[in-house]
């Protein structure tokens, strides 16, 4: 099935090994070639599925994902298989170097697991070195539900749902709510995946899906602030309705944070995003140089 020229116009095409030049509106002369029927003719994107340790032989794969920005420590890819109506999620090691990060995710699991319960926790197993098996997990994302809120309430359907994160799913490692960033908790790791995106709910439960790195020794007010960190860069259309700007100053005032604090925060994530790709880091300084963060 072709695209429509709407979901053309609103596509973006990303470059990951260097800064784009645009000297023309590729949206643009995509969707004219729609209603001429010439589309067929310019596409040319390609999928190719394989796999050195395929996870069953009559599963089909339904969705593939892979970050091509991201370091050989870390460069991992997600497959979700279907067989009989059955859904399962395979984290893949695209390199030698990232079977190490998927034994990681394995003990993180693990970690999580006793400090929020295994019913809030996706279980995995790794298949082979180079495979993590993930849980599948049914439901509606917690962004989805913060969509929604927004539409109906704007700002204060927003903070409703920012208030129960905190309550209900970011306390779940740390029982107290510090105000200031220096605190930290020695031994303590954090989920840095733990956005609104990978917490999944059904019928009164939420599950953690993803758990990628945890971080050292972080406090709570670190959680809540990488979590609408990320909820801003991915839905800036609904952070600006809502009168919220980039600096997110209404939550720097709101948890009386100084400007030492926020320094110390984005330092954290500065630190964070090296660690994983030079192309994440570029794209932080971009940022950084607009007061964005």
């Amino acid at each position: 099935m072709l695209p429509t020229p709407k979901e053309i116009k609103n596509c973006e095409n990303p470059t990951y090994d260097l800064d784009r030049l645009e000297i023309f509106s590729e949206q643009d002369a995509l969707a004219s070639m729609i209603p001429a029927g010439l589309y067929s003719e310019f596409a040319n994107s390609f999928l190719v599925v394989c796999s050195r340790a395929a996870m069953d032989a009559e599963a089909l794969p339904c969705y593939i994902h892979y970050a091509r920005y991201r370091r050989p420590s870390d460069a991992i890819g997600t497959a979700i298989y279907e067989r009989d109506g059955q859904r399962s999620v395979a984290k893949f090691a695209r390199t030698p170097e990232a079977r190490a990060h998927l034994r990681a995710m394995e003990e993180n699991g693990r970690i999580l697991a006793e400090l929020y319960g295994k019913e809030h926790v996706v279980a995995s197993h790794l298949q082979s070195p180079d495979v993590l098996i993930c849980e599948y997990a049914e439901g509606e994302s917690f962004a989805s539900l913060c969509l929604r809120a927004i539409q109906e309430r704007g700002l204060d359907g927003f903070l409703d749902c920012v208030n129960f994160f905190a309550a209900y799913i970011v306390r779940g490692q740390e029982q107290t709510v510090p105000t200031k960033l220096g605190i930290r908790t020695p031994g303590r790791r954090y989920d840095a995946d733990l956005t609104f995106e990978n917490v999944i709910l059904k019928d009164g439960n939420f599950k953690i899906i993803d758990y990628e790195f945890l971080a050292q020794e972080r406090c709570q007010l670190y959680a809540i602030l990488h979590m609408l960190m990320v909820f801003r860069d991915r839905h800036e259309a609904e952070w600006k309705a809502m009168g919220l700007d980039e600096d997110m100053t209404f939550f720097q005032q709101a948890y009386q944070m100084s400007k030492a604090d926020w320094a110390a925060f984005c330092d954290d994530e500065k630190a964070f995003i090296m660690n994983l790709s030079d192309f994440l880091l570029k794209k932080y300084q971009r940022k950084r140089q607009r007061g964005a963060v």
